[in-house]
Order: structure tokens, then C-alpha cells, then sequence
């Protein structure tokens, strides 16, 4: 520390000598001395500041004895410059927690010093310093420091300079450290705390530093929920309750269905996803406790809490359930009554214990409950006071009833009051016909409409006279609004009509004479397209509505000229239907439809916008050929077979492919044909004997040319050589038998050896013998016995031939 006041006192001694070097001018008044104070105390300085109106000296004498005398003076030398206005003198070598008194003083030079008053200050016991604020969150901080002896270790802290908050808690009494840590805790987020650190010695000498200030962070942590649990559940209602790591707000979500969590970022999607929510209790506490009322008894509700701190930070806990007990007591009925009894209506009224629906079954004759005639629609409103109307009685007719009331139980407690009767009033007044009126008048129809003071069926006379001569169908409906349609009118008529209407008890009203003329029908259809149906390859339906009936006709091409017309359908209808046939597949049609309705002597004609759909792709193949000749696995010496299978039909039309190989799996087509237009093919170049494969695929010509997948393969052999005649050596060579036995063997690699002919010395052929008795085989023994033979030698030949004709080249035998 003296080293960093000595480098201070440098600095100052050098200001002074960079002073003005002038001559001062001569002052016309000593120095005023003002704002004399002691700063920068230690254990063993002090920098003694003042200022004077004037350049002046600045000199301060010091002791330990009050009003003198002072035994030291400073700075050593005294400052003899008077150049400065502001003055600054260190004092070094100063007693540890030793009272110095002091005073200044200052001259212009001119004239004598000028002397202050007497000023004390008191060297510290000790010094702190490196005061300082670290590991600053949302709700604590630490403060650390050192000092030069060992001292207890306090903070004052506070929102202002007055502080208010001490730590830690208890104090600390402990004299025995120099470097010291408190850590401050519980302070509110985003907030400036005032602070400065106070330290005993081990003699109890105590030292404060400067107030100092910190500011902790926003705080950006949720509250922590748990022991989250239900209590208190009755019918109708449960109580929630949680704890929190911090006082927050108190709210719960629930609902009789669960929710999962997609990954909701606030408590306002949370809510929204639940059925019910309650009130946001804003109070901020650690301890919540929430009641829900108003729930369905006997039911397992889904739940979360909800809680937000006071920074807005929002919290929600895991889903939970509780079931509320079931509610087993029915309402209590009361004071049932039957009021405002009319010929056809009378009101029900009565009252329940608690808020329940309303229902009253009913009917003309005494019953148990549920066996009335009829039942009213049960009002699910859950209220005490219950009315419900009763219309369409017959007058004159005595009523038995019982009131019914659910409450909201599940599943609800039903009760049923005792039974009750009331009659309804006779009815002898016949309804009053008002209103006549007609509306949707057209060249062939109309409605008439009227009304009647009460409930009445409907019927109407009308005709060209008032004679009238036709009725329409009674409505037996009971209605006040009448409204009777007439039809199949002529055009441009004069009717005249009157209306009917009963009342339920039977008594008529008929109205005065009423007349209305038809329209002339200059009006053509109005046509309303659907669009096509059963769209195909070749084929569409045409559908379209009309508001009158009419006949129905479409014009069709690839363009809006069309060029095809379906014929006329003569039938009136409103619902039209038209099959269009023979369309050529893929292709885009438009069309418009015309109908003409039945007006005469001219038919109005309707002609609907251009319309357009398009036929389909042929995406079917057509079926696969049937092989028919040559046979499947035929042998034959026909070296150019011609080649026939069945006809195949598609609608696009079809050709065909043709492949012929020396292989089943056709890996190198002999022939490979495609594109035929009949159903067969003929070989030009002559095949070699052996065994060949052949297949046929139908493909159609539509623009996906789909085919119908090979048939067959079938195989047919090629036999074009005879068989191969090997003859048994006589043994012993020569024989000394004039009538030798022969044998041998005939073989064929694919047809049967069906004959074995022999001849000597060029003689005629003769027929050999089968080993087996028969030559029907690929290999066929033989033998054959010569006529008798002079001595000498001779030559024997033989002969085979196969099922197909072929002989064999002769194999001779000399001897």
C-alpha cells in the first residue's frame, strides 16, 4: 500500500514542478480554505484534500494531541510553490486505529500561511479490499473480498443504501480469514442490490467497505410441481394439491378424457386441449390447493396444475386422475300440477330437490310407469322447476300422466312422480279459413296456400267450373299452414277451387269460391348436368336433370362441332339417362344435352354448356391363345409345320407373337415373330431333326398394347432318319449251318421301329421277327432265319424302318 500512495505522491510532486515557472503577481488577499476532508484512510496513511480560492501552498501539520501541539508536518520538504488551487497531501507512517488531528495550511507567498480549523480522522484497524460481486443468477450472488488481517466475514445488502438484509444468518463472529466468500441468496430476479461488506479483528476493531451494487439475472427457470395429489372427491367434486420450488399461481386443466402431451410450449395450449379449466388463481404461493366443482358423479377425470412464477416462467405437471363417488340418491318431486288445459294441449309443471331433466309420459288410460301410450322427448336441461307442453290431444278426453325427472348422476337417479289426470275441453267450433293464396303458378301447376286458427287437415275441389269435379288426397296432417299442390293442369286455364280443412274433433270448414289461371309454358327446361358415369374403355352414361319433364338427347364428338347424336328418347322425365356405346378408348369427349319439355303447339328446347370426360386407357389384356397344332410333343417328318392357334377378341383389336426355339426357355429364339394378324404362321426354312418349342401372346392394339402373356410352350420332334440296325457276329465265323440264324438290333432316337426287313445276295426283302413278338418300341431286337445256302460265301443285308417311313441305309452281313 505505501508503495502505491508513494507513486501517488510522485505524480503530485511532479504535477507541481510542472507548474507555472512565472513569476506569480502579487495578491491582493490571502487564501480561502474550503472542503477540508481526510480520504483514502488505511492502517497507516491518509490523503489530507482541500481547496483555496488562489493558487496557494498546501502544508499539513498533524499529532495525536487535540488543539496541538502537532508533531509532524507534510510533505517533507514543505510545498513552497504556490500553483495549485486543489491540494492533495499524503501522510505515511501512520498508527493502526490511531485518532490524528490535523488543519492546513496555505500561502499565496505574498503573505503569511493561512490556517484551517482542527480536522480529525481515525487510521484503520485493518484494510479491505478486491470487494466484489460473482456468480450473479436470477436469485443469488456471491460477494467476495480480502482483508489484511484475519476478520469476520458480514454483507449488508438491500435494494437501497439502507440495506435491510444481513448475510449469512446467523452472523459471522469468526475473526479467521483474509480472504472472505458470502454467498446471498432468496433475491428476486432482474433487480439492483445495494451492498457493502463489514469485518471485526480479533480485538473487535470493525471496518465498511464502499456501498457497492449488483444486478441478478432475469430469472428463466420454471417452478418445480410435485406431490401433486387428489383429495376430498365427492359426486361433484375434488380438491387438488401441490407444491412449488418457487411462489407461483395456482390453475388446474381437466377433462373426463386424457390428453397427452404433443410437446405444448405454454399453459394456453395446455388449456385449450383440456374440456374444463379452473379459475387462474394469481396468488403467489408454494402451497396450492385448488377445489373443482360442478363434475359428473361416478366418473375418472383426467387433470394437470399449472403454475407460473412471477417472472412469467409456466410450469405444468404430469397428467393425473381421480374418480368422483357415485351419486345413488334420485330427485325428490313435487308439487306436480296440469295448467292452461285447452281441447289439444295442456302444460305440466313441477319441481325437484336438485337440477334434473324434465319428461312426462302420458296416455288415455290408467298405467304403470313405462307403460303409457306415449312419452315426451326428455329435456335434458338440469334444472328444479320443470314445464313441459302437451299438444295434439284429442278434446273432450280425460289424460292420465306421471312427471319423470333424471338428475346427472352416471348413471342417473330416475324418479317418477305418483300419477295424475287431467281432461282436455270438448272442441264444437269449426276452424276459420284464412289467407288464400296462390303461389308457383306455371302452364301446368300450383300451389295453394291458406291458414286455419288451429291445427286442420287439407284438401282442395277445384275444376273449370264450380261444379269443381276433382279432389285432392286429403292431408290428414294437423296443421295451421296449409299448402296443397295441384298438378297436370292445362295451360293457360281458368280453375276454380275451394279449400277444406277439419279440425281434430271433426268439424269442416269450407271456403268461398276461388279462381286462378294457369301460365302459358314459353319457358324450356332448366337443365342440370351430372357429371358422366360409367365411363369406360367404349362406353359413357349421360346424366342430367330437368325441372319439368322433357325428352333427353346428347350430342357428342372430339370437339365441340360433335357430329354424333344419340337418338331421341321421347319419354317426359325429369331425371335423364343416356348410354353413349362404340367410343374409341382414351380419348376426351365433349357433349351437350338437349331436352324438350311438352309444351304445345311448340316444345320449349333446353341445351346444356359444353361438357367434356374422357374414355379410360384399355388397361386389360385380351386373353391368351389356345395352342392347337402342330400337338404338343408331336413327332413328325414334316420339316416346315405350319403353325395354327385359337382367335383371340379384344375391343382395340389384337395381333399377335410367334417364337420358335431349340430351348423351353426360349433363351435364343429361332423365330421370333410379332405384329401377326392371324391367328397362325408357316415355316419356309426347313428345320433339322430334333426337338422344338414353340409359344403364342395375343397383344392388343389399344395405345397400352397389352398382352395376354404366353401360352403354351408346346414341343413337337422333327424325325427325318431311319432307325440304326446293328446285326450279332455268327460265332463260330464260318458256320457250317446252311440255314443260319440271325440276330441284331434296330433303334430310333424319337420314333418307333415298326418293321425289320432282310434280304440275301441281293434277293427279295423279307420280313424279320421281333425278339418281343412285336416291333413297337425306339429299340426292338430282331432275328431271322435264312433259307437253306449253298456252300460259299454270301451276303446278308437288313433293313428298319420307323412309325414315320424312314429306313434306315442297309447293314450288311457277309459270310
Amino acid at each position: 500500500m505505501r508503495k502505491n500512495w508513494s507513486l501517488l505522491v510522485a505524480s503530485l510532486t511532479v504535477a507541481m514542478l510542472l507548474g507555472p515557472l512565472l513569476p506569480m503577481p502579487v495578491q491582493a488577499a490571502s487564501p480561502v480554505i474550503s472542503d477540508v476532508q481526510a480520504v483514502g484512510i488505511t492502517e497507516d496513511t491518509a490523503i489530507i484534500t482541500w481547496a483555496t480560492d488562489i493558487d496557494a501552498t498546501g502544508n499539513v501539520e498533524y499529532g495525536n494531541v487535540s488543539g496541538g501541539p502537532y508533531s509532524s508536518t507534510a510533505p517533507s520538504p514543505e510545498d513552497s510553490s504556490a500553483d495549485n488551487t486543489s491540494h492533495a497531501v499524503l501522510l505515511l507512517g501512520l498508527q493502526t486505529n490511531t485518532t490524528y488531528y490535523f488543519r492546513v495550511k496555505s500561502s499565496d507567498r505574498a503573505g503569511p500561511d493561512v490556517v484551517s480549523a482542527e480536522y480529525s480522522f481515525k487510521t484503520r484497524a485493518f484494510t479491505i479490499t478486491s470487494v466484489a460481486a460473482s456468480s450473479i443468477t436470477d436469485s443469488s450472488a456471491t460477494i467476495t473480498w480480502d482483508t489484511s488481517v484475519a476478520a469476520t466475514s458480514n454483507v449488508d445488502y438491500g435494494e437501497d443504501t439502507s440495506y435491510g438484509s444481513i448475510a449469512p444468518v446467523p452472523e459471522d463472529s469468526s475473526a479467521d480469514n483474509t480472504h472472505h466468500v458470502v454467498v446471498l441468496s432468496g433475491l428476486s430476479a432482474s433487480t439492483t442490490y445495494h451492498y457493502r461488506v463489514r469485518c471485526q479483528n480479533a480485538e473487535g476493531d470493525e471496518e465498511l467497505s464502499v456501498d457497492k451494487t449488483f444486478t441478478t439475472a432475469a430469472d428463466a427457470t420454471s417452478p418445480t410441481i410435485s406431490d401433486v395429489v387428489s383429495s376430498d372427491e365427492t359426486s361433484t367434486s375434488a380438491t387438488i394439491n401441490w407444491n412449488t420450488s418457487e411462489p407461483a399461481t395456482s390453475q388446474v386443466a381437466y377433462d373426463t378424457s386424457s390428453h397427452s402431451d404433443p410437446g405444448w410450449t405454454s399453459i394456453a395450449q395446455l388449456t385449450a386441449a383440456y374440456g374444463a379449466n379452473s379459475p387462474k388463481d394469481s396468488d403467489l404461493v408454494t402451497s396450492h390447493g385448488i377445489m373443482l366443482g360442478g363434475l359428473l358423479s361416478n366418473t375418472t377425470y383426467y387433470y394437470r396444475v399449472m403454475s407460473e412464477d412471477s417472472s412469467g416462467n409456466e410450469a405444468w405437471s404430469d397428467e393425473g386422475t381421480f374418480t368422483t363417488e357415485a351419486d345413488a340418491t334420485a330427485p325428490v318431486i313435487s308439487n306436480v300440477t296440469a295448467t292452461d288445459i285447452s281441447d289439444t294441449e295442456a302444460t305440466i309443471t313441477w319441481d325437484t330437490d336438485e337440477a334434473a331433466t324434465s319428461q312426462v309420459e302420458y296416455g288415455t288410460t290408467s298405467a304403470s310407469h313405462g307403460d303409457y301410450d306415449t312419452t315426451t322427448a326428455e329435456d335434458a336441461s338440469l334444472v328444479t322447476s320443470h314445464m313441459l307442453v302437451i299438444t295434439g290431444l284429442t278434446p273432450g278426453t280425460t289424460y292420465y300422466y306421471r312427471a319423470i325427472s333424471r338428475d346427472s348422476a352416471v348413471p342417473a337417479n330416475e324418479a317418477v312422480s305418483g300419477e295424475a289426470s287431467f281432461t282436455t275441453e270438448a272442441d264444437t267450433t269449426a276452424p276459420v279459413i284464412s289467407n288464400i293464396a296462390f303461389s308457383n303458378v306455371t302452364s301446368d301447376s300450383a300451389i295453394v296456400t291458406w291458414s286455419t286458427n288451429e291445427p286442420a287437415d287439407s284438401q282442395v275441389e277445384y275444376g273449370l267450373d264450380t261444379g269443381y269435379g276433382t279432389t285432392t288426397p286429403l292431408d290428414t296432417v294437423l296443421v295451421t299452414n296449409h299448402a296443397v299442390s295441384l298438378t297436370g293442369l292445362a295451360t293457360d286455364t281458368t280453375y276454380h277451387l275451394r279449400v277444406i280443412s277439419s279440425d281434430a274433433a271433426g268439424n269442416s270448414a269450407v271456403s268461398a269460391d276461388q279462381t286462378l289461371t294457369t301460365a302459358a309454358d314459353t319457358t324450356p327446361p332448366v337443365i342440370t348436368v351430372l357429371p358422366a358415369s360409367g365411363v369406360t374403355e367404349t362406353t359413357a352414361t349421360i346424366n342430367w336433370n330437368t325441372n319439368e319433364p322433357a325428352t333427353s338427347q346428347v350430342e357428342y364428338g372430339p370437339t365441340v362441332a360433335y357430329g354424333s347424336t344419340t337418338p331421341l328418347d321421347t319419354s317426359l322425365v325429369t331425371n335423364h339417362s343416356v348410354v353413349i356405346t362404340g367410343l374409341t378408348p382414351g380419348t376426351t369427349y365433349h357433349y351437350r344435352v338437349i331436352s324438350r319439355d311438352a309444351a304445345t303447339p311448340t316444345p320449349n328446347q333446353a341445351e346444356s354448356e359444353d361438357h367434356e370426360f374422357t374414355t379410360s386407357v384399355d388397361a386389360t389384356p385380351p386373353p391368351a391363345p389356345t395352342l392347337l397344332s402342330p400337338d404338343d410333343g408331336l413327332v413328325d417328318s414334316n420339316v416346315t409345320p405350319a403353325f395354327d392357334w385359337s382367335d383371340v377378341w379384344d375391343a382395340s383389336g389384337v395381333s399377335y407373337d410367334f417364337q420358335l426355339a431349340e430351348d423351353a426357355a426360349f433363351s435364343s429364339p429361332l423365330v421370333d415373330r410379332s405384329g401377326l394378324e392371324y391367328s397362325s404362321f408357316s415355316l419356309t426354312d426347313a428345320l433339322s431333326d430334333g426337338t422344338y418349342y414353340w409359344r403364342v401372346q395375343a397383344v392388343d392394339l389399344s395405345p397400352a398394347s397389352n398382352a395376354s402373356g404366353w401360352s403354351g410352350p408346346w414341343s413337337f420332334t422333327v424325325d427325318t432318319t431311319g432307325p440304326t440296325v446293328e446285326l450279332t457276329p455268327f460265332s463260330p465265323d464260318p458256320t457250317s449251318n446252311n440255314t443260319p440264324t440271325l440276330e441284331g438290333t434296330a433303334t430310333d432316337a424319337s420314333s418307333a421301329v415298326v418293321a425289320v426287313e432282310y434280304r440275301v445276295d441281293g434277293g427279295a426283302w423279307t420280313e424279320a421277327q421281333a425278339t418281343d413278338g412285336a416291333f413297337d418300341s425306339l429299340s426292338e431286337g430282331f432275328t431271322f432265319t435264312t433259307p437253306e445256302l449253298a456252300d460259299g460265301a454270301h451276303t446278308v443285308e437288313v433293313r428298319a424302318q420307323d412309325d414315320l417311313g424312314n429306313w434306315t441305309a442297309t447293314a450288311e452281313y457277309a459270310a
